[in-house]
């Protein structure tokens, strides 16, 4: 199942501004293939590795 959302609408929901959202979507986006189009895809499983491995905030 796949809901779509606008970048101000999940900010809204997330009470973030919309540029944190759109700046989140862009760093844990990849290329993907699917019904021969090519089209960025968010994986949050991802984004969540990478949050693990970064540096630690002070």
């Amino acid at each position: 199942m796949e809901i779509s959302l606008s970048i101000r609408g999940i900010a809204k929901a997330l009470h973030r501004s919309p540029s944190t959202i759109s700046r989140e979507i862009k760093r844990n986006s990849y290329r993907a293939w699917s019904n021969f189009k090519e089209h960025d895809r968010y994986f949050p499983v991802k984004a969540q590795e990478n949050m693990k491995t970064e540096r630690p905030r002070m």
